[in-house]
């Protein structure tokens, strides 16, 4: 064999040895690699176990507080008819036109907060008149009790209470319609059965969706009853019917209904795999995307995972470890003015954002929070114009300053702030009504806080 023979099978026979080693390399890393993820899944599986076990104790206090909800179902509606029927609201709630109202292309949907009312809007509402009966007649029963198992999620099916907020829509656009033809007294119904059904939702289905949606339909209800103020529409005991009906739930709790929902997490991940869990955290869409692909639910699972590293690679056990400071905040604020409990979240909010987990939920609980204070807040201002209204009937002209109408103390201060409410005398007699927004102690980094109608003025001629 010549030299050149020779060279190229040395080159060969060296070329399969580096192939080996490359490959042995390559083996050796993937092993590691695979190891690596066995490991963390073997420690994620162990700490859920622990984690799900430190839950316990919160799933006692749920518990407690569902048995405290089931004493409150009966006679929880608002009691504001005489002759209220012993019926369950829920029954006329969840009258499926009311399904097929929200998912219609109704131009109402589109157009409900506009104070004029176009033709088309007017052709519309007769289309719909069977949610007005049905809305009335749940707001004459005693009681509203909507059907969910806490304790069961596997089976649990989750009421469709969100197209009650569409509804609503139409009941504001329907007290406008009736308000602009002088029918005052129908007006009043609707928006007297509106308030029902939205302050029936949260005693119904005690959960933070319930309170949102309660929210959203208030805040519908509102811009009827604002449009119908401003025009002059109402007059004397129509006032007070208004007053009484915005007064109803102020003072409420919001503070145990945010943790009343942080503890139902623990029947949500009771009997749920991390897999699972991920569904539950909207970290995967699987039923948009067809069926799974198991290279992205490894992927989804072991990322998942990564994110809680400090809690031993276990989402359960990062969840748990939030609860602590979580109850800890609750029982300072529970009884608190907002800002008492502004300044005490604060001092608890770095350490329960520790959790990973709670840095995902917890955010969306603040903004709730927040909402529904400075909703409550709008209910206020309204509450106090239509007082102004009714002094200026009697009188003939408004009153020099708040403290004339003799209304709660409470009315006359600002939910977020403290302060008392703005009040300012214009010229050719008209008045401002509104929030020092200067006060307001909202971080300026929240993005709610150009949002919220709360801060905006009412003006009455």
């Amino acid at each position: 064999m010549d030299k050149k023979g020779n060279i190229r099978k040395k080159m060969q026979i060296t070329s399969r040895k580096t192939d080996k080693i490359v490959m042995k390399g390559i083996l050796w890393i993937l092993g590691i690699f695979v190891g690596l993820l066995i490991l963390i899944a073997l420690i994620g599986e162990l700490s859920d176990r622990i984690g799900k076990a430190s839950l316990r104790p919160y799933r006692k206090r749920l518990d407690t507080y569902l048995e405290k909800y089931q004493e409150t179902v009966k006679n929880n509606s608002m009691g504001q008819y005489e002759d209220e029927s012993d019926e369950n609201a829920w029954d006329h709630y969840s009258n499926g036109n009311f399904a097929e109202f929200a998912s219609s292309k109704s131009i109402i949907l589109a157009d409900y907060d506009k104070t004029e009312l176009s033709e088309d809007v007017i052709s519309e509402i007769e289309k719909y008149s069977g949610l007005e009966e049905s809305i009335l007649k749940g707001a004459k029963c005693k009681y509203c009790h909507i059907p969910y198992n806490f304790k069961d999620q596997e089976n649990a099916r989750f009421p469709k209470i969100v197209v009650l907020k569409q509804t609503t829509k139409y009941m504001s656009v329907l007290a406008k319609y009736y308000l602009n033809n002088g029918k005052n007294e129908e007006a009043l119904e609707v928006l007297k059965a509106g308030f029902i059904l939205s302050a029936d939702l949260p005693k119904g289905f005690p959960t933070l969706i319930s309170e949102m949606i309660k929210t959203a339909c208030d805040s519908i209800l509102l811009s009827a009853v604002e449009c119908g103020i401003s025009k002059d529409s109402f007059r004397g005991a129509e006032l007070q019917e208004i007053s009484k009906m915005l007064r109803s739930e102020h003072g409420k709790n919001i503070a145990e209904t945010v943790y009343f929902e942080q503890l139902q997490m623990v029947y949500i991940v009771e009997n749920t795999s991390c897999i699972e869990l991920i569904d539950v955290m909207s970290m995967s869409s699987r039923g948009d995307r067809g069926t799974p692909n198991f290279l992205r639910q490894m992927y989804e699972y072991f990322s998942f995972r990564l994110l809680f590293i400090k809690t031993g690679f276990s989402p359960f056990m990062s969840l748990a470890n939030g609860y602590e400071p979580i109850t800890e905040l609750y029982e300072k604020i529970k009884n608190a003015k907002w800002n008492d409990i502004y300044t005490e979240q604060s001092k608890y909010e770095k350490e329960i954002l520790k959790s990973m987990i709670w840095r995902i939920i917890y955010p969306g609980l603040d903004y709730v929070y927040l909402k529904f204070l400075a909703t409550d807040q709008r209910m206020k201002l309204v509450d106090i114009a239509a007082q102004l209204k009714k002094y200026k009937g009697e009188k003939g002209e408004y009153p020099r300053d708040l403290n004339v109408l003799g209304l709660d103390p409470e009315i006359l201060l600002d939910n977020m702030s403290g302060a008392p409410i703005v009040y300012e005398i214009l010229e050719a007699g008209k008045i401002k009504l509104g929030i020092d927004i200067e006060k307001a102690t909202i971080p300026d980094e929240n993005p709610y806080k150009k949002a919220f109608k709360y801060f905006e003025p009412i003006i009455l001629n």
